[in-house]
């Protein structure tokens, strides 16, 4: 409950700001995710790294300013990697705050993304209760403006704090001791200014 009222408390911030703010905007947002998660390791050593896969995003997001702007953003994601024994499957709340400029047209941006874990689990067994819930990534890419109301970004995010989930409790079909949940992944989203 603590997570909805922050994220509703957020969103209405956001709202609230974009109204204030000349050259501002409001929107929603989704698209496409193709991510790989970290290795699988055996005592230590690498045993196995995901294959790339895909996933999806929906959200909103919120542009304060218009040629040097700010552009926080909600997004719920859900991916999924796969190894050879079995899949990860992850279900998350992404919040980006972007800082960016306007040049030549497109849009260049950068900063941190606050990742809330809400599920995870690999080969049908959860292992949310093994992971850290909260991490933060950085999220770098360009967009451009398709007219005024649409928009096209693509994105690069990248975990940058460890979370690696013990298996040796778990009743799972891979032989692995240590999963590392950070993901590294390419986004395309697009975007509807409201």
């Amino acid at each position: 409950m603590k997570k909805i009222s922050f994220f509703g408390l957020l969103l209405l911030f956001t709202a609230m700001s974009v109204n204030a703010q000349k050259g501002s905007s409001f929107g929603i947002n989704a698209g496409l995710n193709f991510n790989s998660n970290g290795e699988l390791s055996e005592l230590g050593e690498l045993s196995l790294s995901s294959a790339t896969q895909g996933g999806f995003h929906v959200g909103v997001y919120g542009k304060l300013g218009n040629k040097i702007f700010l552009r926080p953003e909600v997004w719920y994601t859900k991916t999924q990697s796969g190894y050879n024994e079995a899949d990860l499957k992850t279900s998350k709340i992404d919040v980006p705050v972007l800082a960016g400029v306007k040049l030549f047209g497109l849009n260049f941006f950068a900063g941190p993304a606050i990742q809330i874990l809400l599920d995870s689990e690999i080969d049908g067994t959860s292992i949310i209760d093994e992971a850290k819930a909260f991490t933060i990534g950085t999220q770098l890419g360009v967009g451009i403006n398709l007219g005024k109301k649409l928009g096209l970004d693509f994105r690069y995010e990248r975990g940058m704090n460890s979370n690696e989930v013990s298996l040796l409790n778990k009743v799972t079909t891979i032989d692995a001791e240590r999963i590392d949940l950070r993901q590294k992944q390419l986004i395309l989203s697009l975007s509807l200014k409201l």
